[in-house]
Order: structure tokens, then C-alpha cells, then sequence
């Protein structure tokens, strides 16, 4: 069986051999200038574009091959993962007033703290999440802000089923929206079969970050009907530049007291904000989606808790950067799991998370005394009932890297060093980015021993790299640990 190319250049060539063999005497000028050439051409063109659109098709219809987001977002969610959208960063503040009061001293939550002259792009507007309040006689409290800003919206339904309303600010935050229809809320959901029956609209935020709401057909969601108002507020922003150092915030603010007295508030963070994250890449997804399935969204071995904790994000302190777990099996507490958490900071590092943070993250595991009936039975659809989560500091291992690549022969000397020596950093920062899976791989994993042979590997799959030798060897890490790049040195030797 004959094999027809599937390449422009192929194809043509093909064709005029089909001709030259088939009809030699009817047809043998196959100059450019020839009006048949013009439409040869163009037969082979359409073939060509015919096959890159086959091509297109098949590899899109797998999560593992697809380039799009729309489709890799697409399929993840046939596997019941959830795509990760930007996530806002979280910090811990203190406040404090010079001289105590005889009530207490609020400041409400959702009041905004603006940082200025910020260079990576407009202003990081921060949240207080809760009302803060120093108690009468006290001079100190804590509270914790989230980065992003509040919008509202005010639409009049058509009564139609299937209505959509956009919104108009980027980026949208996911989980940060509430929606009301005549002062009634309705649920807020990201996928159309949640909405059955119910009071729902599914929000959408697509590959620009713009959000859009659309209600139901009666069927999948209510419909609000015609004239009603539909009101409500979502938030934007996300990201690690809200991951900003400890004191960055450092402010006074007016407080009040019940009896209406402004008192002065200062407003500082001692440690660094954390959780902010960007939304989720099409190689993370790829890494992680198979390995949520295997879990079926239930934790009950180190695995699936390692996987679960590893995709956890709330919509006000953020989203985990790593995690690390371990059951406490030889124990007299035989069903402890310990999970050591890190978020990234400012400079895409790994640092630990605020203390509201790891509260936050137990009780999405363990839940509290006082949830609801519904909350619990949806809680322990997640964990095993007698399963008791903590939450720790993870601590982070550097690793030196000092590398010496040899190129190999008949490449310049003087402009090919350069170029390796910069691919080369690139991909060791990536692989200790723990954000950037490698050939599918999200590695080094937490508790996992650092290889020197996959900063080799890595390095040997340039195209001009002869050889790579490495200074350092293994480096062992405990369970509460994660290898992170220390010092970095790269020699190439043309």
C-alpha cells in the first residue's frame, strides 16, 4: 500500500509524480509559470491543511497531547479534577493602637490596604478577610487580609433560559464571587450539573481571566425571571506577587468604637504573605489530573492524602505549593496523618504558611464541632472517619549545583557556551521550582532523596551537550523536608 505524505512539499511531489507516471504525454510541463501548477498547488495546500487539522483534532481529543487550555481544562474535568485559577495570597496582621480604649476598636472586614509603587503592574490591594477588633482595655490584636479587590455587579434578568452576564474586571478569582437574584443568594457553582434543581449559576472564567455568569434552563438551574435584579460582588487579582515579604505592609488606618470615635490603627505583617499562586499551567494539570482520578477525590492512604493536600486552595488564604505526608502508623495515635505544607513566596521560593493558613487546612480535613449535618457527611465522603489530619511547618533542604557541561564537537565556540549555559540554569531553576513537572513528573517530591542523576538528565537532553559532571552527589530528605536550590554554579567547556 502506497503511503501518501501528509506535508505540503510531500503532497505536491506526489502529485506531479502521480501525473508524470499516469499521463506523460498529456501533461509533462511542470513549471511554476504553468496554470495547472497554480491549481496543483492549491490541491496540495488543501490536502496539507486538511491533514494539520485531522492532526490538530486527534491530539486535542487527549489530555495527555493537547496544547489547548480550553481542552486540557475540558477533559480534567471528565476526570472529575478541578483546574486551579489564580489564587490570592494570605498574611497575618497585626495591629496595634497607641493607648488602650475604653470599647472595643473595629475595623471591618473587606476594609482595603493599597500598596503603592509597585513595579510588577498595578496596585496590591489588600482585604481585611475578618472584622478586626482590639478588644476594650487591649492595645494589640491579629487579623488576616487576603490580596485581591472586591467589585459588584447589578444586572436585570430577560426571564430567558440560559442567561449570561460578564464581568467586566480581570482577573476574576475563582471562588470569590456571591451572586443574589431579588436580595435571594444563589449558589455559585463551576460545573452545569451542579446547578440541577437549584438555585445556581455557573461561573466561567476562561483563558484571559474573564469571568461570566450564566443561570439555567429550568431544568439544569432555575431561571430568574424577567425583571428580576441580579446583584452581587467578585473579586480579582491573584497570583505570587501578593506573596510580599514580612513588613511590606506598614500602615495607619482609622478604627472606630461602637460610640463612634476614630482611633489611629497600625497595621504591620511580621512574616511574609503566602499562598498566592498563578493559575494553573496545561503541564500541571496533565501531572496532576490522572493522579486526583486514582484518589476519587478520597483520602485513605498516604497517596491519595499526599495528592488531595498537594490540589488544596481556599478562596481567602490561597493554595498550597507543596505538600508532604505521613501516617503515624507506629504510633499509639495509629490514625494521625501529618501533612507538612509550604506555599511560595515573592521570588518563587518555598517558605512556610501563616498560621490561619494551616488552621484553615485542617479543618477542610477534620472539619469543627459546630458544622453542619451536610458539611459532615460531604466531609467524610473525603477521609475516613476516624482519620485525624495535623498540619506542620515543612522544611525546606537547599541543594548546591555545581555543574560542568561539555559540548560537544562543531558548534561556535563562542555563542553556543553562552546559549547552553542559560538553557542549563533555566532548567534546574524549573526542576527545583516544584511547580514545573518534567516529562510528566513532579519532582523532587517532598520526603523524596534529591538525585544527582536527574540534574544530568535533565541537562544531557540539550541537543549540544556532550557530557555533564556534577560536584555534589545524593541528598537524603526526610519526610518533612523538601529539596530546594541552594547555590548555583554552571561551567560549559566548548
Amino acid at each position: 500500500m502506497e503511503i501518501i505524505p501528509r506535508d505540503y512539499d510531500g503532497i505536491r511531489q506526489w502529485i506531479v509524480d502521480y501525473i508524470s507516471a499516469e499521463y506523460p504525454e498529456a501533461w509533462n510541463n511542470f513549471f511554476s509559470s504553468n496554470q495547472g501548477m497554480a491549481i496543483l498547488e492549491a490541491v496540495a495546500h488543501v490536502a496539507a491543511m486538511d491533514h494539520l487539522y485531522a492532526d490538530h483534532r486527534e491530539r486535542e481529543a487527549f489530555l495527555g497531547l493537547c496544547i489547548e487550555m480550553a481542552n486540557a481544562v475540558e477533559h480534567s474535568r471528565k476526570l472529575g479534577y478541578r483546574p486551579r485559577f489564580a489564587s490570592s495570597a494570605s498574611v497575618d496582621l497585626t495591629a496595634e493602637i497607641e493607648t488602650a480604649q475604653t470599647e472595643d476598636v473595629i475595623l471591618e472586614a473587606g476594609y482595603q490596604i493599597r500598596l503603592e509603587e509597585n513595579d510588577d503592574g498595578p496596585d496590591l490591594v489588600f482585604e481585611l478577610a475578618d472584622d478586626l477588633v482590639i478588644p476594650a482595655s487591649q492595645t494589640q490584636a491579629t487579623v488576616t487580609a487576603t490580596e485581591g479587590e472586591t467589585f459588584s455587579f447589578d444586572f436585570l434578568a430577560t426571564g430567558l433560559p440560559f442567561q449570561k452576564y460578564q464581568l467586566f474586571e480581570t482577573p476574576v478569582l475563582d471562588g470569590g464571587t456571591k451572586v443574589y437574584v431579588d436580595d435571594h443568594e444563589w449558589e455559585v457553582v463551576d460545573g452545569q450539573l451542579d446547578m440541577a434543581g437549584k438555585d445556581a449559576c455557573l461561573l466561567t472564567i476562561d483563558e484571559n481571566d474573564q469571568g461570566t455568569l450564566e443561570f439555567g434552563n429550568g431544568v439544569f438551574g432555575n431561571i430568574p425571571g424577567d425583571g428580576d435584579r441580579i446583584t452581587g460582588t467578585y473579586r480579582i487579582g491573584g497570583g505570587r506577587r501578593g506573596n510580599v515579604a514580612a513588613g511590606a505592609i506598614d500602615v495607619q488606618v482609622d478604627g472606630s468604637t461602637p460610640s463612634a470615635e476614630s482611633v489611629t490603627i497600625h497595621l504591620t505583617n511580621a512574616a511574609a504573605a503566602g499562598g498566592g499562586e498563578e493559575r494553573e499551567t496545561i503541564e500541571h494539570i496533565k501531572a496532576w489530573a490522572p493522579r486526583f482520578f486514582a484518589t476519587q477525590d478520597f483520602g485513605n492512604t498516604a497517596s491519595s492524602y499526599h495528592v488531595l493536600s498537594n490540589l488544596w486552595s481556599d478562596p481567602d488564604l490561597g493554595r498550597v505549593a507543596v505538600a508532604s505526608v505521613t501516617l503515624a502508623q507506629n504510633t499509639l495515635e495509629g490514625n494521625l496523618v501529618h501533612v507538612y505544607l509550604w506555599v511560595h513566596d515573592e521570588l518563587g521560593g518555598l517558605t512556610v504558611p501563616s498560621a490561619a493558613f494551616k488552621e484553615a487546612f485542617e479543618e477542610w480535613w477534620n472539619g469543627t464541632q459546630d458544622e453542619s449535618e451536610t458539611d459532615l457527611l460531604k466531609r467524610f465522603g473525603r477521609k475516613q472517619l476516624t482519620d485525624q489530619v495535623e498540619a506542620f511547618d515543612g522544611v525546606t533542604v537547599p541543594v548546591d549545583q555545581t555543574v560542568v557541561i561539555q559540548l560537544k564537537k562543531g558548534y561556535d565556540p563562542v555563542s553556543t557556551p553562552a546559549a547552553v549555559k542559560a538553557r542549563a540554569e533555566d532548567l534546574i531553576k524549573d526542576l527545583f521550582s516544584h511547580d514545573k513537572p518534567y516529562k510528566g513528573q513532579p519532582w523532587p517530591m517532598p520526603g523524596l532523596d534529591y538525585k544527582a542523576s536527574w540534574t544530568v538528565q535533565l541537562i544531557q537532553d540539550i541537543t549540544e551537550v556532550h557530557s555533564v559532571s556534577l560536584t555534589e552527589g545524593d541528598q537524603a530528605i526526610d519526610d518533612n523536608e523538601v529539596a530546594v536550590l541552594g547555590t548555583l554554579d554552571v561551567t560549559v567547556n566548548p
